[in-house]
């Protein structure tokens, strides 16, 4: 064979040789981004994604979001998750894990001067042009794949949920009957409530800091002495000290609620009650304590004065609760559906099971919030 045979034969097996290679190396390619619409299978973001418009997460579908993730949305708009999200936690899916100095951020975005938004005709009659932004999480998120890991929600009005007849609460962070474990949220400029708990939701919050709403009625972010302040503006000076009663609910309140602020409503004779779904332990003291577990969360906190139950919740063992030290023990009708079903099922049971006591959500009867 010549020289040259040789070097086109070298050649053409060096040809061979690469395209080989190439077949087997996999090139990365950028997974694309719905910006509004449906996803309706699995998605990752990452770095900075800007929406367009209401992002819908079906059924079955998951989607990721890494650490540091920036998402701007535009006013008005949300994220509705029907299926999973993993919001930061390598345990369910994110690829970096989200921290306090890395966290996951949605932003909305300003709204100021623009005209009505989505919430402007009836039943809600609410002009504000960002109403109706926020993070939903439906009855059917998959609550083994969904976690939420230091996420920020930043200039949210609250998306609008009927809890009763004409009667509407506004929520930055939905939970529709999801319960969901979340750690390290954090909440800046928004409406009114943080954490909208629907239905028998019971997550579990972590590490995480909420933030009065700036637009609802004495909404604010407020410092220790100007929140006792407000305090006793709203409850008027000439009250007597039997009358100063203060309940702290929630929401959860012992996420929030600490030491001092506990001491200063003392100093101003004020009788504290707490109510608690008992997924926090606490050596904080109350004058009384009401604990309400549902049956998805994790129950720490196993005494008070009164244990309410909402009834039915087969994962709730309703004769071993009697041993614990409660003073009171109360059954609760189950508010959806079956409502009327519940209250008959409710009163069979205290009838026959001493000392539960049937008791009713009056705030649900009246229509109020």
């Amino acid at each position: 064979m010549s020289d040259n045979q040789k070097t086109k034969s070298i050649f053409l097996t060096f040809l061979m040789f690469t395209s080989l290679c190439v077949g087997l190396i996999s090139i990365p390619v950028a997974s694309a981004v719905t910006t509004s619409g449906t996803i309706t299978a699995s998605e990752t973001w990452s770095g900075t994604v800007n929406l367009n418009g209401n992002v819908t997460v079906a059924e079955g579908a998951t989607l990721v979001i890494n650490g540091g993730t920036r998402i701007n949305i535009p006013a008005g708009d949300s994220l509705f998750v029907e299926g999973s999200i993993c919001a930061g936690d390598i345990t369910c899916g994110a690829g970096a894990p989200s921290s306090q100095g890395a966290p996951i951020r949605f932003v909305w975005a300003d709204a100021s001067g623009s005209g009505p938004g989505n919430c402007a005709g009836a039943p809600l009659n609410n002009p504000d042009p960002s109403c109706g932004s926020g993070i939903w999480l439906d009855y059917t998120v998959d609550v083994q794949k969904t976690k939420l890991n230091y996420v920020t929600l930043e200039g949210t009005y609250g998306i609008p949920v009927q809890v009763q007849n004409g009667v509407y609460r506004y929520g930055a962070l939905v939970l529709n009957d999801a319960s969901i474990d979340a750690r390290g949220l954090d909440f800046s400029d928004v409406n009114t409530t943080n954490i909208l708990v629907v239905g028998s939701a019971a997550p579990t919050i972590s590490d995480s800091t909420l933030t009065l709403g700036v637009d609802g009625q004495n909404g604010g972010e407020y410092k220790l002495e100007d929140l006792i302040k407000k305090t006793l503006e709203i409850w008027g000076k000439n009250k007597s000290y039997h009358e100063k009663f203060i309940v702290l609910t929630g929401g959860e309140p012992l996420l929030q609620v600490d030491t001092q602020l506990i001491k200063e409503l003392k100093k101003k004779n004020f009788y504290i009650a707490l109510e608690t779904n008992g997924t926090i332990k606490t050596k904080l003291k109350f004058d009384w304590v009401v604990v309400s577990p549902k049956e998805n969360a994790s129950w720490k906190l196993k005494n008070g004065d009164e244990l309410k139950v909402v009834y039915p919740q087969n994962k709730i063992n309703l004769k071993k609760a009697l041993d614990l030290k409660f003073k009171y023990f109360f059954l609760q009708p189950m508010s959806n559906e079956f409502k009327q079903l519940n209250i008959i099922k409710t009163l069979n049971y205290c009838r026959s099971h001493k000392p539960w006591f049937p008791s009713f959500q009056i705030h649900k009867s009246l229509g109020t919030s």
